[in-house]
């Protein structure tokens, strides 16, 4: 039972669902909640909604690089010479870049846990353009399943 359940991810599966995209939906909300939580704690000057922003953060980036590790195994499936195959190194290349953007901005706030301040403009500003990003780099991520059935392999 214990060896099929590791046999299943080292295939990136769950219970025969693809963990990828099982994964996908949570780094994805919990960022747009992260900035929009930040942007209400800027508007109005309250740090409980900076402090659920951090928290949503901390779990939208682990749940992220978890959903990353499980995308990787999920590209080596798909033969290099398909249109598929660079759509996915888009598609990976640009949400590993609001990753790791996402995973310096809670880093930065990890040195004043517990106390985490209001964002500053600037921080407000990339969460918004990381955000906005993840809308495009997911929209790839439909393509390679809806259009090329990359989860057929």
């Amino acid at each position: 039972m214990i060896a099929h359940f590791f046999i299943g991810l080292s295939k990136a599966r769950f219970l025969g669902h693809p963990v990828h995209v099982m994964l996908i939906h949570f780094p994805a909300a919990l960022f747009f909640f992260s900035a929009l939580t930040d942007l209400i704690s800027f508007y109005y000057k309250d740090s409980p909604y900076a402090f659920s922003s951090f928290l949503s953060g901390i779990v939208g980036t682990a749940s992220g690089w978890i959903a990353a590790i499980f995308g990787i195994i999920d590209l080596l499936k798909i033969s290099p010479q398909s249109k598929a195959f660079n759509i996915s190194l888009i598609h990976g290349g640009l949400n590993l870049l609001w990753l790791s953007l996402f995973s310096v901005l809670v880093g930065l706030q990890l040195k004043f846990y517990p106390v985490i301040g209001l964002p500053i403009l600037s921080v407000l500003i990339i969460k918004i353009g990381i955000v906005t990003g993840m809308l495009v780099s997911n929209f790839l991520g439909g393509q390679l399943i809806y259009k090329y059935k990359v989860l057929d392999i």
